[in-house]
């Protein structure tokens, strides 16, 4: 056995008490590299992951882990649920995973003010992390110029870059930030006859990921590269833009302008761009550098 996907899913109204589903796998698997759970984690516990009773959850994870030092690849989807009391969760250490992707599938907007994300995020230690991966898909259609989702978007850029201090040997990030069902229409401002659009950017600190020379986004927001203090020598060789349905040449530019203010445009050898609609239809593709 190479790889295991358990997926512990339910309709609401269904079961909800995870010992129902008496799912606990005795044999031994030597050859165990990836490991998929969504919304259920197969031993030592049999419980479905919401997110008020994480703490014991993500224990439980950390514990399976350590009696199956094989699985270097870990997926993990977390069912949003209710946030209600969940005000610290402890951290949890993942010593031998290397990939990590995690998901939060149909994510309601009520959470759109909160940081519940982040705080599952930060409490989840993988000193061996070399690939990270997260994908968030808001279920609703965000107004653009709310301080609510100006907020989500800040949140989940800080959920997305791993502590640089514990995670030292990641090299590849990748963001799926998507909407579930059809994009919102953007909103406008009229201000002297003149409609200017407002689009979510998200940032990406420069500063805080030295060590990583690919970076790959699939996502409705402008990218924007960020440095604090006087630009220092950066790692990253290669970024890629796989399905950004709204990216035009002029955000493109815009995240290239970005890359030469920090002084890393000198260093990137690679960009991809697939399946970016607008992008490839745009008559000024190739101006953009």
């Amino acid at each position: 056995l190479h790889e295991l996907n358990v997926d512990g899913s339910i309709e609401f109204g269904g079961l909800r008490n995870g010992s129902d589903l008496r799912f606990k796998p005795s044999w031994s698997s030597p050859n165990l590299r990836i490991l998929r759970c969504h919304n259920f984690i197969p031993l030592p516990s049999t419980s479905i992951l919401y997110s008020d009773r994480l703490n014991g959850e993500l224990g439980d994870i950390s514990t399976l882990l350590s009696s199956s030092p094989t699985i270097t690849d870990l997926e993990l989807q977390i069912t949003s649920g209710y946030n209600a009391g969940l005000d610290i969760l402890e951290p949890v250490t993942l010593e031998n995973i290397r990939r990590f992707r995690y998901i939060f599938p149909d994510y309601p907007k009520r959470f759109s003010d909160n940081d519940l994300i982040l705080k599952i995020t930060k409490a989840l230690q993988v000193p061996s992390l070399e690939h990270y991966s997260l994908s968030v898909h808001p279920n609703v259609a965000f107004s653009r110029d709310t301080d609510s989702s100006s907020s989500f978007i800040a949140q989940l850029a800080h959920a997305f870059i791993p502590d640089p201090i514990l995670h030292t040997k990641v090299t590849s990030l990748s963001l799926d930030l998507t909407f579930v069902g059809e994009p919102p229409k953007p909103s406008i401002r009229i201000v002297k006859k003149v409609i200017k659009m407002q689009p979510w950017t998200f940032k990406i600190p420069l500063d805080q990921i030295p060590n990583v020379s690919s970076l790959s986004f699939t996502t409705f927001a402008q990218i924007i590269f960020t440095c604090e203090g006087s630009p220092s020598p950066t790692s990253l060789r290669r970024l890629q833009f796989l399905a950004c349905k709204e990216l035009t040449s002029s955000k493109l530019q815009k995240t290239i302008r970005t890359l030469k203010g920090v002084g890393a445009w000198h260093s990137i050898e690679h960009i991809v761009v697939k399946d970016c609609v607008a992008l490839e239809c745009d008559e000024n593709l190739e101006a953009i550098c």
